[in-house]
């Protein structure tokens, strides 16, 4: 788990706002964020209690990828209280346009290999949630795809000219 406080993520929330400031303004502008910032963005600061029902994310940036751990629960239906899955979520450019694909390595501790075909930023739960637009990078519920606050991440997302993974580093160019 990661450990993050307020003053963390005020921090991390600064750094993003500034480049979503220079978004709007249409100048060159990157942000880079490490593993620990990327999982502070995720909790807002808050410190998860594993008791509490809900779904957490933690992230690790290793080499090409960024690795994604997910737990979600407990439930009170048997047999399994928590629903677990670890995923790789790759970016890459191509014809210009940034885009994002993962492989689901495992659920409930079960091996699997399930590669989620390319798609473009303006499906990645993951970038929405980095620029603040999403509330959570775990899913990208309907009533959200309809809402004002999508349309206007779609106006940043658009902005966006690559995202690479680089020596630890999440790495957003636009």
């Amino acid at each position: 788990m990661h450990e993050t406080s307020q003053e963390e993520y005020q921090e991390v929330k600064a750094k993003v706002d500034s480049f979503r400031k220079l978004l709007l303004e249409n100048d060159f502008t990157e942000l880079v964020l490490n593993q620990g910032e990327l999982n502070d963005l995720v909790l807002k600061g808050e410190q998860i209690c594993k008791y509490a029902k809900g779904i957490y994310s933690y992230y690790e940036i290793q080499e090409n990828r960024i690795i994604e751990y997910l737990i979600e629960g407990p439930s009170y239906l048997p047999p399994n209280p928590y629903f677990t899955r670890t995923k790789e979520i790759y970016f890459f450019t191509s014809r210009g346009k940034p885009q994002q694909y993962h492989k689901i390595i495992k659920e409930n501790g079960r091996n699997i290999n399930y590669q989620i075909s390319p798609y473009s930023l303006d499906k990645s739960s993951l970038i929405f949630c980095i620029l603040g637009i999403s509330p959570t990078p775990d899913r990208f519920p309907f009533k959200f795809r309809r809402s004002l606050e999508f349309e206007k991440g779609l106006d940043f997302v658009n902005k966006v000219r690559s995202v690479q993974v680089l020596n630890g580093t999440l790495v957003i160019k636009a």
